[in-house]
């Protein structure tokens, strides 16, 4: 493995890494300055999104758990990295009692939930 400094793909990473579905996360990455900058999902090739530094950032809307992979250029020498964003599909679940004998009613509590349905048996 390069050593940092001579590395062409140098970090990428999803913020945050598990969103709710239908809510943005935001792909950074690092490359070594001038590199070409590509991203598989539709995203194609970012490096006008990527600064002098070798910083850049694009924001995403996955609809399910997926894996994206950078690919980094520079002197015909190419380098990948990856970074997977999982999807939570519901906020939150509670009930309103700690603890209730059989018969009991209790009430579930459901926080947001963008997928629409949620089903209990």
């Amino acid at each position: 493995m390069p050593a940092i400094l001579d590395a062409i793909a140098i970090s990428f990473r999803s913020n945050p890494r598990t969103v709710l579905l239908g809510d943005p996360a935001i792909l950074e990455w690092r490359v070594k300055p001038g590199a070409t900058v590509t991203i598989d999902q539709g995203l194609g090739d970012v490096t006008g999104m990527t600064d002098g530094e070798g910083n850049g950032s694009a924001e995403i809307s996955p609809t399910g758990m997926t894996t994206y992979t950078l690919t980094a250029t520079d002197g015909g020498v190419s380098e990948e990295l990856q970074t997977t964003v999982s999807i939570k599909l519901l906020d939150s679940f509670e009930s309103d009692s700690r603890s209730v004998g059989p018969g009991d009613p209790v009430t579930l509590l459901l926080g947001d939930c963008p997928g629409g349905r949620v089903g209990l048996d």
